[in-house]
């Protein structure tokens, strides 16, 4: 049985039996879709935010999951707290990226 197999039989099983919701389940994980709100979010839509609060190119920013549907973001002398808001996105939430450096 190969790995798709299984998945999907995994995935069937889990969705009540739905060979349908499977199908569409395998199909979103295959297109590389990201869940709103998770870390693989921030780093795809978030993470450009971040680089201009903070003055910092993405690519000098560490992220750390911080549960919750938030992340912490430290980079260029600066950190923050982003949380995830339903219908807003991304938000700073706290820290001093806002703060111009000195």
């Amino acid at each position: 049985m190969s790995h798709r197999t299984k998945l999907f039989s995994v995935l069937q099983s889990t969705l009540g039996g739905s060979a349908l919701l499977a199908a569409v389940a395998m199909g979103a994980l295959a297109s590389g879709c990201v869940i709103a709100g998770t870390m693989g979010d921030f780093k795809a839509n978030g993470i450009k935010n971040a680089a201009f609060d903070m003055h910092c190119d993405p690519g000098q920013l560490e992220v750390t999951e911080l549960g919750n549907r938030s992340v912490g973001v430290r980079g260029c002398g600066h950190q923050g707290r982003y949380q995830f808001v339903p219908g807003a996105g991304w938000v700073l939430n706290s820290g001093d990226a806002s703060k111009e450096k000195m």
